[in-house]
């Protein structure tokens, strides 16, 4: 699940950025013109899937079992 949050954002976060640099090409006024729309939801979504992946592998630490040699004594 973490990694598919971490490649998720990777991949949203690449895709906004072809977005804008096919906007910047199309426009006339590249230098002044902002980002669209959907750069900034998917910039946006890969922040929020990449952070998410780091959480969900900080939550599952919690769940880590450490075992002792002097458990198995009997």
């Amino acid at each position: 699940m973490k990694i598919l949050a971490f490649v998720a954002g990777g991949v949203c976060f690449g895709v906004g950025v072809m977005v804008d640099g096919r906007s910047q090409a199309l426009s006339p006024t590249s230098l002044l013109a902002a980002p669209p729309s959907t750069f900034w939801w998917l910039a946006l979504s890969g922040l929020f899937l990449a952070t998410l992946g780091y959480l969900l592998q900080r939550f599952s630490r919690l769940f880590y079992l450490y075992e002792f040699d002097h458990a198995h004594n009997d």
